[in-house]
């Protein structure tokens, strides 16, 4: 019976203890806790359009935020395990055992503020179109509980490509507007359940780090902007390296969503298509869709290049002749050049001439360097000048810097992309490097066989295709060095310019198979088809009273 008693006694005594403890609630105070959290990284939108989907890296910070005692409360940690887009995270935060909203974002530098089920971010004014979002997600949890928090970090703005058409332009920087007068950046404040949000900044600039090249295909500018409702949709300003500028506009409502993206209706697309022509003494630039009978109907400029003889210092009758005519240096300037023996750069605002040369007997073709350079390919003949390919600076004028063979030179193309200068004549395309600076030269490259000799025209259509033309016409693979032929010039012996759009399969061409005019290489129809593998041209504006040579497409 005593041992007994002494046990409950004993036992008694170290319940006191256990009953203390439980009554002392610790769960409203403001404590350094341990908050397991498990975060994944959704996808955003990159500056190409894809879908990334990053993964944990071992310095990568995440960060959470909460409440404490009517305080934001914050810390940072990096992953307990990196490579992949799911990782656990340990933070030391001051908080308290009670349930409560829970922020988390990555990076963790990011500046992120939140009140409510409102989270505010910094969608950037100034970007370089190479932006990559701030994430978060929320969780509401007892952070010190055994299973942790839960994230799903998401964008919170949405990606715009804004879709540049196809021109001889390049980008350098864009702003977008709204039309509606809505707010699309700076700060930005996010509602976490409905996805609505407010904005404090009117545009958005995107200044590239190197231009994007228009010239052979459309392209599109990433935009990161708030997920708002732009009720009358957007106005774009776009400024070229040569500091042109172009605005253009989409009008149609345009609903942006957190963490998605929007693509645009193309901008800087023109009403009409502009056409540039030459033949005899004459340059015209025409809107092709007023021009309905003859081109007449439809012109814009025009140049008589006997106008030019006193400066290029030949004699009226010698400006004969045109053989191209190149809009270049992002529609700024006019490329011409006359198997008469010369070439011109003008500028097209002014008509002013910024270099010339007399020194390319029977020139046929000519293309513009980025840099300030000018390539002249010449034709058959008997000197030394003739059957090359010619390289200038437009700021010295008739100064041969270097020169290559070319037979028959008829065609020269610069490649943006590779930094190779592609020049076709006789039966061949030869693709040349160019060395510029102080010790200026054209060294061949390669020597490919086409199909079909008589080469007349070599044109750009994207990054990896040229059209060759003369003898029937080809699209060419850069790549490959295959040549496709186009079906709708199978009946066709002497094409003199082919321009083809290999977006819309449009196609604008002179054709002297059958000449016209006083000329058996001169054509009086300008021709267009939207079939290449077609079987004749679907529309034809008359030239009925010149000898033309060659057409090109300043604006598709």
């Amino acid at each position: 019976m005593k041992k007994l008693r002494i046990f409950s006694i004993i036992a008694a005594a170290l319940a006191v203890p256990a009953f203390v403890a439980c009554t002392d609630d610790d769960s409203a105070k403001v404590q350094n806790l341990a908050a397991k959290a498990t975060i994944t990284q959704g996808g955003y939108y990159s500056a190409d359009g894809s879908l990334k989907t990053p993964t944990w890296g071992k310095e990568d910070k995440a960060a959470i935020m909460l409440y404490a005692d009517g305080k934001l409360s914050k810390a940072t940690a990096t992953p307990l395990l990196s490579g992949s887009t799911t990782a656990q995270f340990l933070f030391n935060i001051l908080a308290n055992r009670e349930e409560t909203d829970v922020l988390s974002w990555y990076p963790a530098d990011a500046e992120v503020s939140f009140s409510g089920h409102d989270v505010t971010v910094n969608i950037p004014t100034e970007q370089t179109g190479s932006e990559i979002p701030v994430m978060f997600g929320m969780d509401r949890q007892n952070i010190n509980r055994y299973e942790g928090c839960k994230f799903t970090l998401k964008p919170a703005g949405c990606m715009v490509y804004v879709n540049v058409a196809m021109g001889d332009y390049d980008v350098k920087s864009l702003e977008l507007t709204a039309n509606g007068g809505e707010n699309i950046a700076g700060t930005v404040t996010v509602n976490v359940d409905g996805g609505s949000a407010t904005a404090t900044a009117s545009s958005v600039t995107v200044t590239l780090d190197s231009p994007v090249d228009c010239r052979t295909s459309s392209v599109s500018i990433p935009v990161y902007c708030a997920p708002v409702t732009l009720t009358k949709g957007i106005s774009v300003k776009i400024t070229t390296s040569a500091g042109q500028t172009i605005t253009s506009s989409v009008n149609d409502k345009m609903v942006l969503e957190a963490g998605g993206k929007y693509n645009t209706a193309k901008v800087a697309e023109g009403e009409s298509t502009e056409l540039v022509f030459c033949g005899d003494n004459h340059v015209f630039v025409i809107n092709a869709d007023l021009a309905k009978e003859t081109y007449k109907e439809g012109i814009l400029w025009s140049l008589d290049v006997k106008t030019l003889a006193s400066g290029l210092g030949l004699a009226a009758s010698r400006c004969d002749h045109l053989d191209d005519c190149k809009f270049v240096d992002n529609g700024t300037k006019l490329l011409l050049t006359s198997s008469y023996g010369w070439c011109a750069l003008l500028d097209y605002s002014t008509g002013n001439m910024l270099f010339h040369t007399t020194q390319v007997p029977n020139a046929h073709s000519a293309e513009y360097i980025p840099g300030g350079y000018v390539a002249v390919a010449t034709s058959v003949g008997s000197t030394d000048l003739h059957n090359n390919v010619q390289l200038y600076s437009i700021d010295k004028s008739e100064q041969i810097l270097a020169k290559a063979d070319l037979y028959s030179g008829h065609g020269l193309v610069w490649d943006y992309s590779r930094n190779v200068l592609y020049g076709a004549g006789g039966d061949v395309v030869k693709v040349f490097d160019v060395t510029l600076g102080e010790k200026p030269a054209i060294t061949l490259k390669k020597t490919i066989k086409a199909p079909k000799n008589g080469i007349h025209d070599l044109m750009r259509v994207d990054n990896s295709t040229l059209t060759v033309a003369g003898d029937h016409a080809y699209l060419f693979n850069v790549d490959t060095e295959m040549f496709t032929e186009m079906a709708l010039f199978s009946g066709s012996s002497s094409i003199k310019s082919l321009n083809y759009n290999g977006e819309t399969g449009e196609i604008w061409y002179t054709d002297a198979t059958i000449p016209e005019g006083s000329e058996s290489w001169s054509s009086q129809k300008i021709r267009y088809s939207t079939n290449k593998d077609g079987s004749s041209a679907d529309r034809i504006i008359k030239v009925p009273d010149m000898d033309m040579y060659k057409v090109r497409v300043r604006q598709w």
